[in-house]
Parts: structure tokens; sequence; C-alpha cells
């Protein structure tokens, strides 16, 4: 699980969802969080939100994969999570 949370946390970064890129994204879009915040304010504040909902994300996905591999799913539950990504 302390894996996927780190995987997730990592392609946070590399998708261009960091709170740097959305940021951006958001003034590029002329739209601001409400109490008009400076941008590095901005960043500091969905920072907070983005880095933890990626990182609980990937322990819940961990989570569902260890959980379906230890109840003898059909399959793996990798490959569970893998063919309903693919379905997708």
């Amino acid at each position: 699980m302390g894996s996927c949370a780190f995987f997730s946390r990592i392609w946070i970064d590399v998708s261009g969802s960091a709170p740097r890129d959305v940021v951006r994204q958001l003034m590029d879009q002329d739209m601001m969080l409400e109490g008009g915040l400076r941008e590095e304010s901005m960043i500091r504040y969905l920072g907070r939100y983005i880095t933890t909902a990626a990182a609980f994300g990937g322990v819940c996905i961990g989570a569902l994969c260890i959980f379906a591999d230890f109840m003898g799913a059909i399959g793996s539950g990798t490959g569970i999570m893998l063919a309903v990504t693919i379905i997708y």
C-alpha cells in the first residue's frame, strides 16, 4: 500500500496535476480561490489537498488489490484493477 501511495504521489508530479500546475491553469483562466490568495499561497493551500488526496487514493487502490488477492477473486486483485482500467 505504501508503494501505491508513493507512485500515486509521483504520478501527480509527472501528469501535470501538481499544485503549481493547477494554480497556473487557474491563473490562465482568470480564476482565483476565495479570499484572493497570492500565487504562492494558493500553491501551498492546494498542495495540502492534492498531495493528501493522491496518497490516500493510492492507499485505497493498494488495499483493494490486496483485499481481492486475499479473498481469492477470479484472477488477482491487480489483474482485476488492470482489466477495469482498460475497459474504462
